[in-house]
């Protein structure tokens, strides 16, 4: 696999691991349940693709 493609998939996984703790520990609660609703529509649609 491409090590660019890599890098940005890595980036992407740990940016939103972040972005989760983030708003667990000190984020409003709103941030929680977006970052829940776009991993619930993430896995829609890969039940679609797959």
């Amino acid at each position: 696999m491409n090590p660019v493609a890599i890098a940005v998939m890595l980036g992407i996984a740990f940016g939103f691991l972040g972005l989760i703790l983030y708003a667990l520990h000190i984020g409003p609660s709103w941030l929680l349940a977006a970052l829940v609703i776009l991993v619930i529509a993430g896995f829609i649609r890969w039940g679609r693709l797959g």
